[in-house]
């Protein structure tokens, strides 16, 4: 099983055929905002309105308007100005856009601020976090949670560190801090529930994962995850109802899988056979699946 976030391996189910969605939250979003909205905001260059210019940046990226921030830092950069503060939020802007190694080195130069250690920290380790580095990212985000354990982005972090590990117990305890600091976050609930769902907690990871729909009906990777808590449970047809496109064949393989680890191999057999139809070119991971469901079948053990 692998977390989505950057393809780095965890625990549990065999590298390569099981692909299960996790998401770690960095911050700001994909969506970009598109000129119009941008339009009128103050020019940075203008006498003392670059701080206010920031605060709008960053208002923007926590709100996920990437477009915005980086209309505005844009502006910041182009007057000339420099601070740890506008590297914090570069480095933030980065993220957001999927530019880890962009994105630590602006949080590395903003470290160098001491009121901004320990978002900077955070930054960093979520970053390395995202560059599959994952032992580099683990002292820097418990170092901006020991600063200021406000930071529920740090302690989230920390949970994807300890999954990754198999350490659940440490992935349950930073879960549950950054649940106590954001409540209403959909995505650490998907992440607990995915961390949960890896030990096989399946109804504590449904409820988890129930929850974290029930505050975004649309995020897609809690809608995965449920499809592969409802597999375990052994209700296939829920686990796959809906699904059609390109999403069908890794659907279909995943559910094949999970029925082939419950030992149920009828079912598993037809799962994955309906997984290469459904493929518009050879589906490599379910032949693969298929073939060692037929080892199986000659009695080989099944896979842990």
């Amino acid at each position: 099983m692998r977390y989505r976030v950057d393809g780095a391996q965890c625990r549990g189910l065999r590298a390569g055929s099981l692909l299960l969605a996790g998401v770690l939250l960095l911050g700001g979003c994909a969506g970009m905002a598109g000129p119009e909205q941008a339009a009128g905001m103050p020019a940075a260059s203008a006498p003392g309105i670059a701080d206010r210019t920031l605060d709008l940046a960053e208002r923007a990226i926590a709100e996920g308007r990437v477009g915005d921030a980086k209309v505005l830092l844009d502006r910041l950069a182009v007057a000339g100005l420099e601070s740890p503060r506008l590297e914090l939020a570069q480095g933030e802007l980065q993220l957001a856009l999927d530019q880890p190694k962009r994105a630590l080195a602006l949080f590395e130069a903003a470290s160098r601020a001491e009121d901004l250690a320990a978002p900077a920290l955070q930054g960093m380790g979520l970053a390395l976090l995202r560059l599959g580095r994952t032992e580099l990212a683990l002292p820097k985000l418990a170092q901006a949670a020991e600063l200021d354990p406000a930071l529920w982005r740090a302690w989230n972090g920390l949970g994807v560190c300890h999954d990754r590990a198999g350490e659940f117990a440490d992935a349950e305890r930073a879960y549950g801090k950054a649940l106590a600091i954001h409540p209403r976050s959909a995505l650490i609930r998907n992440n607990r529930g995915f961390s949960r769902l890896m030990q096989r907690r399946t109804d504590e990871a449904m409820a988890d994962l129930a929850e974290a729909l029930r505050l975004s009906p649309n995020l897609k990777p809690a809608q995965e995850n449920m499809r592969l808590a409802l597999a375990w449970k052994g209700d296939y047809e829920s686990a796959i109802s809906g699904v059609h496109g390109r999403e069908a064949s890794t659907v279909l393989n995943n559910v094949g899988y999970i029925a082939m680890l419950r030992g149920d191999l009828e079912s598993a057999e037809s799962y994955l056979l309906r997984a290469m139809e459904a493929s518009p070119s050879f589906d490599t991971a379910a032949s693969r699946n298929l073939s060692y469901l037929k080892t199986l079948g000659r009695g080989a053990e099944k896979p842990q």
